[in-house]
């Protein structure tokens, strides 16, 4: 029994050793839900960018390949349209499988965003992840 079915996935998993502390990959997902802020989440990726000028951001959507079904990088467009600094953002729009799509997440040294699949992803590849709301 588990509380989420992706977390049978970690066994399948085998998390990679950071080579350093310093974060300067970060990998994002947001969803529009109703009553989320884009403003909020574009005011904090900013405060990111223009404290860590090493950091680079990649936009990755935990739903994908489904015709129909909610598409992530619509909203990390509108977020990445208002950042600071453009060239240091990237909105990976690449389908992947389950396994692919943990190996991409676990490519960065960070996940912040909003959706729980995302962290969980993201902790699964070994890295650290905050949801903010």
């Amino acid at each position: 029994m588990t509380c989420d079915i992706v977390f049978m996935l970690a066994d399948q998993i085998i998390p990679k050793q950071k080579q350093h502390l310093k974060p300067t990959k970060i990998v994002c997902n947001f969803r529009n839900w109703p009553g989320s802020e884009i403003a909020k989440y574009t005011a904090f990726l900013n405060l990111v960018l223009n404290k860590y000028p090493e950091i680079q951001v990649e936009f990755l959507s935990t739903c994908q390949g489904i015709t129909g079904y909610v598409d992530d990088s619509l909203i990390a467009q509108e977020i990445a349209q208002t950042l600071v600094d453009k060239n240091r953002i990237t909105i990976n729009q690449n389908i992947y499988t389950t396994t692919q799509l943990i190996e991409a997440f676990a490519d960065h040294d960070l996940y912040l965003g909003m959706r729980l699949h995302g962290a969980i992803f993201s902790m699964i590849g070994g890295i650290p992840a905050m949801n903010i709301l």
